[in-house]
Parts: structure tokens; C-alpha cells; sequence
């Protein structure tokens, strides 16, 4: 009888779960407009037993910004939803390979914006970690004008006039 009792305790118990993580980032600040920006998701299994399940990562852009591609190694991901699956093992303590969200920035874009993603499934319990935002900065195009002491030959001279008020 007390080797039943033992054997029912080291059954694995409801805090015993894989526990699913997600990071977010991107590097630098964006610029409007601006082809190609990108961010990096990865998911972690921080717990202490692997996935058995389906594991969906989903992304709500903010306006401002439109998907261009998405894409991760063993990543299944569609543009529209914004999304990636994978149904194999995330082993606990390891991440999966990162996934590249890359985004096209809006003239009108807002001079700051939060992308958020999200994780899910993996048989996991956990759900207050699933969720990282990434705020990104995005800056206005400067025009850098240069005044050539000698003009190059061929360029035609503009003269500037002076702004009425």
C-alpha cells in the first residue's frame, strides 16, 4: 500500500506544466516612410516539462505600420492573420528559432507605437506571461541640404528665395 501512496507522488501535479514566454524587439528607431523595418519574436518554454500541444503566436499591429512578411525556421505564419504555428516538442528551458515580422511604416505613422504580440497553447496553464508589447520610435525623415562651395558640372543652380511672411 505506501508504494501506491509513492508512486501517486511523483505524478506529475497541475504546476508541473510547460510555461510559455514571449519576447519582442526590434533594433533602432524607425523613420516615416520606410520600407523593411523589423521586429524579432521569439517564444520560451520556461517551465520545467515540454510542450504537447499546438503553440500560436499571433501579432496586432498598430496602425501606422503594414506586414510585409512573416517568417521563422519550422514556422508556419500567414500575413493575414498575423500569425505562426508550430506543433513540435518546445523542449522546457529552450526557444523555439525567432521569427522576423518585417513592416512598412506610414508617411502618417504616429511618432510612437505599440506592437504587441502573443503566445498560446503548448498545454500550458501559465497565461499571465504571454504577452509582450515592443514600443517603437518612429522618427520624421530629415532632409539634409548641402551648400557646395563649387557647383558640379552638369547640376543646374536653383537660387533660393526668401520666405514671405
Amino acid at each position: 500500500m505506501k508504494v501506491a501512496r509513492a508512486a501517486r507522488r511523483v505524478r506529475p501535479s497541475k504546476w508541473l506544466r510547460p510555461n510559455l514566454t514571449i519576447t519582442k524587439s526590434h533594433t533602432g528607431n524607425f523613420v516615416r516612410p520606410q520600407t523593411g523595418a523589423t521586429y524579432t519574436i521569439t517564444v520560451n518554454n520556461a517551465g520545467t516539462v515540454d510542450t504537447t500541444a499546438l503553440i500560436t503566436m499571433n501579432d496586432s499591429l498598430p496602425a501606422g505600420l503594414t506586414a510585409t512578411t512573416i517568417s521563422g525556421l519550422n514556422w508556419n505564419c500567414t500575413l493575414s492573420p498575423l500569425q505562426c504555428t508550430r506543433g513540435d516538442v518546445l523542449f522546457a528551458g529552450t526557444s523555439f528559432e525567432p521569427i522576423t515580422l518585417t513592416v512598412n511604416v506610414a508617411s502618417n505613422a504616429a511618432s510612437s507605437v505599440t506592437n504587441t504580440a502573443t503566445v498560446s497553447g503548448g498545454d500550458e496553464t501559465n497565461t499571465s506571461n504571454n504577452t509582450a508589447s515592443d514600443v517603437t520610435q518612429i522618427d520624421a525623415v530629415l532632409l539634409n541640404v548641402r551648400a557646395d562651395s563649387e557647383p558640379d558640372v552638369g547640376r543646374k543652380e536653383i537660387p533660393l528665395q526668401p520666405c514671405s511672411t
